[in-house]
């Protein structure tokens, strides 16, 4: 059997078909395989009946470049031995990725998973890529397309949506309590010019959950803070805050039934100052952390509260504008029901304007 060029790690399978020639059934199986080969179905055992053919796969992967030589022997219960030949040459592919298989969180209706993994380049040229993914399984990856120099390593960014009920019901169901979930492995193909092709195995889930995580309360300032000063000016000088006025417009709220929004206000001198002040904890409606106004330069910190009010809870915050002024100091942890937990947000302004952010805080599983 010539396999011919192989891509490093990633099998290659060529069909094998065997007759029983004889007038008697016979058992026959493939024996001290080589860690580079299998074979399938029946991990390479079967009985064949007179005349019988069976069509077996005899897959290779290979570790190492170079060409690559190997025996393997098919045996009968009579104890007849039937030698055949693998050859092969073992390739680095031009470009790789830096997870054969990705394995995405179970993702809710209604929220997306995301992770960043690597495209490497192996060769001395730059390497044009294409990046082909099954329409219909709500995975995306971007860039689709694009150009890798020598040697450098190229981020992708796969992410994952839910798709429609008609899209699920062609995916493996499983029932665990009153938790729901479909589940499916995507192979995203990457076409590079000039050469065959690599793949990478996305394992992704989608469950229905009953809501467990609610928020508790969102920690504001009783009165308002000092404006924010000039970042010319030491932060603790501030000018003196004016007053706000009666019809002030209140700062403008969005709703997610999957997340908590948080909008963090903050005025400069010539700004209107609004009242702070926490919202109900009832889960149906927003929730807003309000700083108030911050000096320049100077960091004030607020406290979110989580609760789960059933089974077991995971938090997981989404990752917030990496320039914002907006960090998030102390994380979620893992929580029972009836527990709670808190996630610390610090703010600290560089120059005098008005910022928001939102927070996204999911339920992992």
């Amino acid at each position: 059997i010539a396999f011919g060029p192989c891509t490093l790690h990633e099998g290659i399978s060529r069909p094998l078909s065997i007759t029983n020639t004889g007038l008697l059934p016979i058992e026959l199986g493939f024996l001290d395989l080589p860690k580079e080969v299998t074979v399938e179905p029946g991990k390479g055992f079967a009985c064949l009946q007179p005349k019988q053919t069976k069509v077996f796969q005899v897959n290779l992967s290979l570790e190492s470049p170079g060409g690559y030589d190997t025996k393997i022997k098919v045996m009968t219960e009579r104890n007849e031995e039937y030698p055949i030949k693998l050859t092969a040459t073992g390739q680095k592919p031009p470009l790789r990725f830096s997870e054969a298989v990705v394995r995405l969180p179970a993702t809710s209706v209604g929220d997306r998973s995301t992770c960043t993994l690597l495209l490497s380049s192996w060769s001395n040229s730059r390497q044009t890529y294409s990046l082909d993914v099954p329409a219909g399984c709500g995975v995306s990856v971007s860039p689709k397309c694009g150009e890798v120099p020598p040697g450098v390593q190229e981020p992708l960014l796969v992410s994952f949506s839910p798709p429609g009920k008609e899209e699920l019901a062609e995916w493996e169901r499983c029932v665990d309590g009153d938790t729901e979930s479909w589940h499916r492995n995507v192979r995203v193909t990457c076409f590079i010019q000039g050469y065959e092709q690599v793949g990478m195995m996305v394992d992704i889930a989608v469950c229905v959950v009953p809501a467990g995580l609610v928020v508790v309360s969102s920690e504001a300032p009783a009165t308002a803070a000092p404006h924010v000063g000039d970042p010319g000016k030491a932060a603790d000088d501030p000018k003196p805050a004016k007053p706000a006025k009666k019809n002030a417009p209140p700062a403008s709220r969005k709703h997610s039934r999957k997340a908590s929004k948080v909008e963090e206000p903050v005025q400069d001198d010539a700004a209107e100052q609004q009242p702070a002040s926490a919202p109900p904890s009832d889960r149906g409606r927003p929730h807003l952390v309000a700083f108030g106004s911050v000096p320049a330069l100077k960091s004030v910190e607020r406290t979110v509260v989580l609760k789960c009010v059933r089974g077991s809870a995971y938090p997981v915050v989404l990752p917030l504008d990496p320039y914002g002024p907006f960090k998030v100091v102390k994380p979620p942890m893992a929580i029972k029901a009836g527990q709670i937990c808190e996630v610390v947000l610090s703010f600290c302004p560089m120059n005098a304007a008005v910022y928001t952010d939102e927070l996204v805080v999911q339920n992992g599983l």
